[in-house]
């Protein structure tokens, strides 16, 4: 559901000829990074946890997930700043991930 709202919001902003950026501050915005590299490395530990009871491998696959979501934001952010349309793209990809979600 908040997959589909994230869509739903930035159409609706899109629609709206008054829209302006939001104004974010710059270590909100790294706050905001840190949390979600720290919820999907969270998601990772879980499923290392499933598999092995070795605490090195559960460590270490936490700390190269981090890493490996840090290379993959700095790629989509330069993909996104070299082809501005992939945006419109990305949130049409998350609705309907969204939708197969709720199915």
């Amino acid at each position: 559901i908040y997959l589909l709202y994230l869509a739903y919001d930035f159409w609706r902003q899109k629609d709206n000829k008054s829209y302006k950026k939001k104004d974010h501050h710059f270590w909100r915005t790294v706050i905001i990074v840190e949390l979600t590299d720290i919820v999907f490395a969270v998601d990772s530990i879980l499923s290392a946890v499933a598999l092995t009871q070795k605490i090195w491998i559960v460590i270490s696959g936490g700390i190269m997930g981090l890493i490996m979501m840090r290379f993959a934001a700095a790629s989509f952010i330069k993909i996104l700043e070299k082809f501005p349309r992939f945006e419109s793209t990305a949130y049409i990809l998350i609705a309907i991930i969204g939708g197969k979600l709720i199915i």
